[in-house]
C-alpha cells in the first residue's frame, strides 16, 4: 500500500465531491477516515467510486433561472444515528436557492447523540447556522429570501423544534444546537417532517442500496422541489419528543 497514490486519490475524489458530485460525498468521506491506515479493501473502495464517477460521468448539476423573482431557501437535512466506532453519528444536509443545489456536507457529528431524535436535531441546526449565512450574504446584495423551510425525516427532531419543554431525551442537547429552535421562534426558519424516501439528504449520511441510491440521488440533481405547506407543523402544536420514530415507521 506505500506504493499506491491513495490519498492523492482521496484528495481527487474529495475536490469533485466538494463541487460537482454530492452524491459521493458519503462515501468519500469513509474513504478519507482511513488516509493514515488505509488498506487493499479500502483501495478497492477508492476504485469503486471512481468506476462509478465513469459510469455516471453525465449526471452533473444544473442550474435554472426561477420562473418568478422571489428568493426562496429550501434545505434537506439528515443524518444516522451512532453508525460510527466511537458512537458517533453520520450529518448531512443540502440547501436549494431557488431550486439549484448551492451548498451540501456530509461531516461526522463532534459529540456522541443520545438518540436519533438527538442526532437529527443537531444536524438541522447545523443546516440553520449555514442557512443564517446566506441569508446575510443576500442582504449584502440588497435581497431577501423569503422564510426558509428545513425538511427532516424524522418526528421527533421536528417537534423539538418548535418545543421547548425539556424530556429525558432532549435535556443533553447542548446549548449550542438549540439556533434552529430560535430561528423558529424568530418566524425565519420551518422545520417540516417529509418521509425518508423523499429526502435526498439521506444520500449523504449513509450507503443505501442501488434500489434507493438512484432515486435519491436523481432527486438531487433534479432541482426537488415539495408543496412545503403539507410537511409543517402548525403554530402550537405538541407532539410527542419521547419518539424516534422516522418516515417508514409512521408511513
Amino acid at each position: 500500500m506505500s506504493k499506491v497514490p491513495y490519498r492523492e486519490a482521496v484528495g481527487s475524489l474529495l475536490y469533485s465531491a466538494v463541487t460537482l458530485r454530492p452524491d459521493i460525498a458519503y462515501a468519500v468521506k469513509e474513504c478519507a477516515m482511513y488516509c493514515n491506515c488505509a488498506g487493499k479493501r479500502h483501495w478497492e473502495a477508492i476504485k469503486h467510486i471512481i468506476r462509478y464517477l465513469r459510469e455516471t460521468a453525465i449526471r452533473a448539476l444544473t442550474f435554472r433561472r426561477p420562473a418568478d423573482k422571489s428568493v426562496k431557501i429550501l434545505a434537506y437535512a439528515d443524518s444516522s444515528h451512532a453508525d460510527l466506532e466511537n458512537g458517533r453519528s453520520t450529518g448531512g444536509y443540502v440547501i436549494y436557492l431557488c431550486g439549484n443545489p448551492v451548498i451540501w456536507r456530509c461531516k461526522n457529528q463532534p459529540i456522541v447523540a443520545a438518540s436519533t431524535t438527538e442526532a437529527e436535531y443537531i444536524e438541522a441546526s447545523e443546516c440553520a447556522r449555514e442557512i443564517v449565512h446566506i441569508q446575510q450574504l443576500l442582504q449584502a446584495f440588497g435581497t431577501k429570501s423569503e422564510r426558509t423551510t428545513i425538511l427532516v425525516d424524522n418526528r421527533g427532531a421536528q417537534s423539538v423544534s418548535y418545543n421547548a419543554e425539556m424530556s429525558d431525551r432532549t435535556k443533553a442537547i447542548r446549548v449550542r444546537y438549540h439556533l434552529v429552535r430560535e430561528k423558529v421562534e424568530a418566524g425565519e426558519v420551518e422545520v417540516g417532517w417529509i418521509p425518508s424516501a423523499e429526502n435526498v439528504a439521506d444520500v449523504l449520511t449513509k450507503n443505501l442500496p442501488a434500489g434507493k441510491h438512484t432515486p435519491v440521488t436523481e432527486k438531487l440533481f433534479s432541482n426537488p422541489s415539495h408543496a412545503t405547506q403539507d410537511f409543517l407543523l402548525p403554530r402550537g402544536t405538541r407532539m410527542d419528543v419521547e419518539s424516534d420514530e422516522e418516515s417508514d415507521m409512521d408511513t
